[in-house]
């Protein structure tokens, strides 16, 4: 983890907000985690009565996605396929990964794939699940 953060590659954040998700900027923050992999992009979020529109325009392309409202948590679940969708469509072989964290923060790693894959299969990371904040942004609240 010290490693790929000193990288720029690992993010953790509170799972839980304070006020309205702001989405747009959790995505850029993200998103610079693959650095040139995406080049250039940008995002916004609409609200609607039961989610958020996410949309994303870069490569004189528009990408767009749904998240689910919570309330004051983040659906991160959403967040990571939606920059990875963009990453298969670019052709990059780098993509982002939920990791454990044990508690009600969530934590996002960039790498490419394969480093990724051999990484769990080797042990040496995990996938978040149930205790870790991004449960509670695929619906079950960690409770």
């Amino acid at each position: 983890v010290d490693v790929l953060e000193q990288a720029g590659r690992y993010h953790r954040f509170d799972t839980e907000i304070e006020a309205a998700a702001t989405y747009a900027s959790l995505l850029r923050r993200l998103a610079a985690m693959v650095g040139a992999e995406l080049g250039p992009i940008w995002f916004e979020q609409t609200r609607t009565s039961t989610s958020y529109q996410l949309d994303a325009y870069g490569a004189g392309r528009r990408y767009r996605t749904s998240a689910d409202d919570y309330g004051s948590w983040y659906d991160v679940a959403a967040l990571v396929g939606f920059i990875n969708a963009i990453l298969v469509d670019r052709g990059s072989e780098w993509r982002l990964a939920l990791v454990p964290t044990g508690d009600r923060t969530s934590a996002v790693i960039a790498a490419p794939a394969r480093a990724i894959d051999a990484a769990r299969r080797q042990g040496l990371i995990g996938k978040a699940g149930p205790g870790d904040g991004v449960a509670v942004g695929m619906g079950t609240h960690g409770e």
